[in-house]
C-alpha cells in the first residue's frame, strides 16, 4: 500500500512536539504531590511509585506515541493537514505569535506553562478556526498518550488480551474471492456495497431466496481469535478512516465502523426498536404510512429475534447501576436496554475492539453467516470507485481490488455503505441529485463523568450501554431531546472526555479512574448537517455542527445527568465543558439537587452553555444522508435509476433517536423482501407475455 506523504515538516512537527509534551508533560515535585494528594485516589495507595512516573512522564518519553501521532496525521484530510500545519508555522513565527496569541514570544521559546497558557487562550477564541485548533489536537495527543502507556496502576489491564481470554468457537470460518490476475470482470445477480447492519441482514434475506450474492467490503475481516484488539490498533484497523475522523471544523469527534460486519461488530449492544413517535413522524413525513404497519414491525421482531435481543439476562455494571439508581430515586422513566446477546450476560466490556467469545450476536455471528450458508460470495480490501448506470439503469459497479480495477456486473445493486460512504459513493456514480448527501443527523453527544471515592467502579468492564433514562427526551412534545446512557469507558476514550486545562489538571483526574463512571447525553438532533467528499480524495467528510436549539437539548441532558449522579451519591461531578470546573457535593446533605452551593454550580453550567470548541462532542450514529423520500422511494430504491437500492441508515428520513442497529436492519430486511418481491413480479409478467405470444 502506497504510504502518504508526511502530514507536516520537520519544522511543522517539532513544535507539535512541544506542545504534546505540555499537553502531557513532566510535572515539576511540588505539582506531582497536588497530582497524589488531590486526586483522592486508590491508585496512590496500591502503587505509589507508578503514580510518579506517571506524574514524571511527558508524551515523547515512548518513540511509539510520536510514530502514531505521525501515522494518524495522515489520514486526516489534505486540507486539515495543511491547516493544522499552517497554525503550527505561525505559532513559531512572531507575526503569527501576535495574531495567535497577541504577544511576540514564538511558542519554541515559551515555557511549559506559556504553551499550557497559550492553548487554554485558544478555547475562549471568537476565530473559530483559532478555537478549533486545540480541541481535536489536544483530544488526540491524550488519546496516544494513554493507548500507548501501561495503565495496569489505575486498573486496566493493557495486556494482549487475546493471550488471556478463552475463545468460544461462535464465528464461521469466511472463504473471501480471490480473482484471477487475468479476471476483468465479475458477475452475481445482487451486488452488496458493505457488509454492515443493513448490508448483512439484505445479503442474508437475499441469498435465502436463492440470489446468488457478492457482498463487498473496503476494509478487512478479523476472526474472534483476533479479539479484542489492544484500543490502538481497533481504533486503526476497524473503525473509519482509521479512527481519525471528526466534523470539517473539528469540534466533533466522530466514530463509525469500518470491518466486516460493520458497526454491527464494534457497537455496545444496544439493541432498541424504532419508537412509535418516530415511526409516526417518519410516515407524516414521507407519506410513507408503512412504518406504522405490521410489515415494519414483523421486521424489526425478525431482526431481533435472529440476534436473542433481550433485556431479561442484563448483570449491569457499576455505572448502569447508578444511573438506574439516580433515576429511580429522582421518580426519572429509566429502564434496562435490551441486548443482541442471544440470552447471555455478556458481562465484557471490549465489544469497541471486537467481541471475542461471540455472545454479541453482530453481523459475523448471524448474518453474514445466514449468508455464507445460503451460498453468498465475500470480497474483502474491495473499495467500491463507482456504480455502473446505463441508459438510467444499475449495471454493477467499478471496484479496486488489490491495485486493479474489476468491474462487477450484477442485475441489482444494493448500497449499505454507511451514512457516510453512501452518498459519497452516488455522487462518484454520477447522480447529481442535491438531495444525496443532505439531511444527516449525528445524534451528537456531550459528556459527564462522576467519581465515587469509595468504590472501584471498574469502568472498562461489564455490559457497556445496558440501561437508558427518558428524563430530558421529548420536552417539545416532538421527540426531540436527549436520551441519558453509559459510555464505553476504555482509556484512551475516557482520555479526551476528561477536559483538559493543564497537564497538572488533567493527570489528577486520570488517576480518578479506578473510581470513575462516563455518561453521555445522546441528543435526538431537530437540525441537520451534509456528507461530501473530500476533492482530492473522494473520501467523505462531515459539515456538521449542533444547531442552537439542539445544544439546548443536549445542555437539558447534560444537567439531568448530573442531576441523576448526585442522588446516585457521586462525589463528584465533572461536565466537558473547558469553562466549568468539576463540582463537590456537600457530604450527606439533605437537600439533594436543591442544596444551594450544587444550585449556584448549575448555574455555571447552564450559562456556559454546550460552545463547540469548548465542550467535548462526539457522534457515534450518523444517519440520514441519503433519507427516504428524498432520495429513495418507499423501497428505498433510489430515484431515477432503476436496480439501485440503499439499505443502511442513510435512509432515516430523520434520526432514530435511540440506537440505530435495529431500525437499521428491519428497514434492509424489508428492502430486500421487496427486491425478491419485484423479482417474482416480473418473472409473472413475462410469463403472460410469453403465453400470449403462444
Amino acid at each position: 500500500m502506497e504510504q502518504p506523504e508526511d502530514p507536516l515538516t520537520p519544522a511543522q512537527f517539532k513544535i507539535l512536539l512541544i506542545i504534546a509534551d505540555a499537553v502531557v508533560a513532566d510535572l515539576s515535585e511540588e505539582e506531582m504531590q497536588y497530582v497524589l494528594t488531590e486526586s483522592r485516589s486508590s491508585a496512590v495507595v496500591k502503587d505509589i511509585e507508578a503514580c510518579r512516573a506517571f506524574a514524571k512522564s511527558k508524551f515523547s518519553d515512548d518513540s511509539r506515541r510520536t510514530t502514531a501521532l505521525r501515522d494518524y496525521l495522515c489520514h486526516l484530510s489534505r486540507e486539515k493537514q495543511l491547516e493544522l500545519g499552517g497554525g503550527l508555522s505561525m505559532l513559531d513565527s512572531y507575526l503569527g505569535a501576535l495574531v495567535m496569541t497577541h504577544g511576540i514570544t514564538k511558542i519554541s521559546d515559551m515555557s511549559r506553562e506559556q504553551v499550557e497558557s497559550t492553548l487554554k487562550n485558544f478555547y475562549g477564541s471568537f476565530l473559530q478556526k483559532i478555537r478549533g485548533l486545540p480541541r481535536g489536537t489536544i483530544s488526540l495527543i491524550l488519546a496516544i498518550y494513554v493507548r500507548f502507556s501501561d495503565m495496569s496502576f489505575v486498573g486496566y489491564d493493557s495486556g494482549d488480551l487475546t493471550k488471556t481470554l478463552p475463545v468460544v468457537n461462535k464465528q464461521p470460518e469466511y472463504e473471501f474471492l480471490s480473482i484471477a490476475p487475468n479476471a476483468s470482470e465479475i458477475y452475481t445477480d445482487v451486488l452488496i456495497v458493505g457488509s454492515g447492519s443493513g448490508g448483512g441482514v439484505a445479503a442474508a434475506t437475499l441469498a435465502k431466496a436463492g440470489k446468488r450474492v457478492l457482498v463487498v467490503e473496503k476494509s478487512h475481516a478479523y476472526t474472534q481469535a483476533d479479539f479484542p484488539m489492544k484500543e490502538h490498533e481497533a481504533s486503526d484497523k476497524m473503525y473509519e478512516n482509521h479512527g481519525v475522523f471528526s466534523t470539517d471544523d473539528g469540534f466533533m469527534t466522530v466514530l463509525a465502523g469500518s470491518t466486516f460486519g460493520g458497526g454491527s461488530t464494534i457497537n455496545w449492544s444496544a439493541s432498541l426498536q424504532t419508537p412509535a413517535l418516530i415511526r409516526k413522524e417518519w410516515a407524516d413525513k414521507t407519506g410513507y404510512g408503512w412504518y406504522q404497519t405490521a410489515e415494519f414491525q414483523n421486521s424489526l421482531d425478525f431482526v431481533c429475534n435472529r440476534m436473542g435481543v433481550s433485556a431479561d439476562h442484563i448483570e449491569h455494571n457499576f455505572a448502569n447501576a447508578k444511573l438506574l439508581e439516580g433515576s429511580k430515586k429522582l421518580g426519572h422513566v429509566a429502564y434496562a436496554v435490551p441486548q443482541n446477546t442471544g440470552g447471555s450476560k455478556h458481562y465484557c466490556g471490549h465489544c469497541p475492539h471486537g467481541c471475542r467469545n461471540g455472545d454479541k450476536m453482530g453481523g459475523l455471528i448471524t448474518w453474514l453467516s445466514d449468508a455464507k450458508d445460503h451460498g453468498a460470495q465475500f470480497l474483502q480490501d474491495t473499495l467500491v470507485k463507482k456504480v455502473i448506470i446505463e441508459s438510467g439503469v444499475a449495471k454493477g459497479a467499478l471496484v479496486l481490488h488489490n491495485g486493479r480495477e474489476i468491474t462487477i456486473r450484477a442485475e441489482r445493486v444494493i448500497i449499505s455503505a454507511g451514512t457516510l460512504n453512501t452518498p459519497c459513493i452516488l455522487k462518484a456514480s454520477g447522480l447529481h441529485d442535491p438531495e444525496i448527501g443532505r439531511g444527516l443527523k449525528m445524534h451528537p453527544c456531550s459528556f459527564i463523568t462522576a467519581h465515587f471515592e469509595d468504590a472501584q467502579t471498574r469502568p472498562h468492564e461489564g455490559g457497556i450501554l445496558t440501561t437508558v433514562s427518558l428524563a430530558a427526551f421529548n420536552k417539545d412534545g416532538s421527540g426531540h431531546g436527549a436520551y441519558l446512557e453509559v459510555v464505553s469507558n476504555q482509556p484512551g476514550l475516557h482520555s479526551a472526555i476528561i477536559p483538559w486545562r493543564s497537564s497538572k489538571e488533567w493527570k489528577k483526574n486520570w488517576l480518578k479512574y479506578p473510581h470513575a463512571t462516563s455518561y453521555i447525553a445522546l441528543t435526538r438532533d431537530r437540525d441537520s448537517g451534509y456528507v461530501y467528499p473530500d476533492p482530492v480524495t473522494g473520501k467523505p467528510q462531515v459539515h456538521y455542527q449542533p444547531s442552537a436549539y439542539d445544544r439546548k437539548s443536549m445542555l437539558e441532558g447534560v444537567i439531568k445527568l448530573c442531576d441523576t449522579l448526585l442522588a446516585s451519591g457521586a462525589d463528584e461531578l465533572s461536565t466537558a465543558q473547558e469553562d466549568v470546573e468539576s463540582f463537590r457535593p456537600v457530604k450527606n446533605s439533605p437537600l439533594g439537587t436543591q442544596e444551594p452551593s450544587y444550585i449556584a454550580w448549575l448555574d455555571k453550567v447552564r450559562k456556559a452553555g454546550m460552545v463547540p470548541g469548548r465542550t467535548s462532542m462526539g457522534s457515534a450514529h450518523q444517519m440520514g444522508s441519503c433519507s427516504m423520500g428524498r432520495v429513495t422511494d418507499s423501497d428505498c430504491k433510489v430515484k431515477g435509476v432503476q436496480g439501485l437500492y440503499i439499505a443502511d441508515a442513510s435512509v432515516f428520513p430523520t434520526c432514530s433517536g435511540v440506537n440505530p442497529m435495529i431500525t437499521t436492519m428491519a428497514i434492509a430486511h424489508r428492502t430486500a423482501n421487496r427486491i425478491i418481491e419485484a423479482g417474482e413480479k416480473a418473472k409473472i409478467v413475462l410469463h403472460q407475455e410469453f403465453s400470449a405470444k403462444l
